[in-house]
């Protein structure tokens, strides 16, 4: 009698567990593979971007590289694709990219390497023009529910676009220098922004602007520039508002992949309270990465 009370206990707690694992199997939400699509690789913030989108293979399990050139990756468990465009203000007419079939993160890390080398126009066409065309690119493939712009801590709030005169005082053939850079830099920021919000008016996701400040680097590209900034930025940070002060470009870039990461899980979600039906924005600054990376704000030099 005892042995057959055991078994029906053993059976029904059997039962018991089956009813619950398929109770946890069915409301369990769906775990997916992921696609983040990169404009500017090649650059010294996007190599940053994908070097932490390729650290975490198990939820970037495909990473599409879209630029003039590409950077020289290392085996990786995750997919990548390149698609090489020589002009990426047109990107939104790309036939390729525009038959993609799913992608869920944007990322733009496009930018003038060398801005006071350039001419006004030209710098436009990188800084904003391209913003523009990526972001309505973005907008238009399917499954995209966030879209990032390296932007910079000084971007004016309200921009001017430019008139047909003010582009005329500057020789299209004729450099800027640094004085030209310095003298429009933060309106062409500004102006990239706006470009991305314009253009973006039926998109339901979400939208970082990531505004650093010095952007401290390994090698000082801009010279004496970089030489004056990296030494000087350590001893005034501590003084400096949070939003100023200096940030590596190895935080940046994971904090860009890492920001990302949080905005599409809560789209994979469809309980969550923060599903989207109208296009939400952040603007991100120095403690903003900090917090989206959980470092504590000593410990970054």
């Amino acid at each position: 009698m005892l042995r057959h009370k055991r078994t029906i206990s053993l059976a029904a707690t059997a039962q018991l567990l089956w009813i619950v694992l398929i109770t946890v199997t069915v409301t369990l939400p769906p775990c997916h593979a992921h696609t983040a699509i990169l404009f500017g690789a090649s650059g010294t913030v996007g190599s940053e971007v994908l070097r932490a989108l390729l650290a975490n293979p198990s939820f970037w399990n495909e990473i599409i590289l879209v630029g003039r050139r590409f950077p020289t990756l290392e085996d990786s468990s995750t997919r990548i694709t390149k698609v090489q465009v020589s002009d990426l203000a047109t990107v939104d007419q790309n036939k390729d990219l525009l038959q993609l079939e799913h992608v869920d993160a944007c990322f733009n890390a496009v930018g003038a390497g060398y801005p006071q080398k350039l001419s006004l126009s030209d710098w436009y066409t990188v800084d904003v023009g391209i913003a523009a065309s990526v972001a309505r690119l973005c907008q238009q493939i399917p499954g995209v529910s966030y879209i990032s712009l390296l932007s910079a801590v000084t971007a004016e709030t309200n921009p001017k676009p430019y008139t047909a005169e003010e582009m005329e005082r500057y020789n299209p053939k004729k450099p800027m220098g640094w004085w030209g850079l310095l003298m429009q830099y933060d309106r062409i920021k500004g102006l990239a922004e706006q470009a991305v919000m314009s253009t973006t008016t039926s998109f339901n996701g979400h939208i970082s602007l990531f505004q650093p400040s010095t952007i401290v680097t390994e090698t000082e590209r801009y010279g004496w520039l970089d030489w004056t900034l990296f030494r000087v930025h350590p001893l005034v940070d501590p003084w400096l508002p949070p939003r100023y002060r200096s940030v590596k470009v190895q935080l940046l870039g994971m904090a860009m992949a890492m920001d990302a990461q949080t905005y599409v899980q809560d789209s994979d979600d469809s309980s969550s309270k923060f599903t989207r039906s109208i296009r939400t924005m952040s603007k991100l600054s120095y403690l903003g990465y900090i917090y989206i990376v959980e470092e504590e704000p000593e410990t970054v030099e």
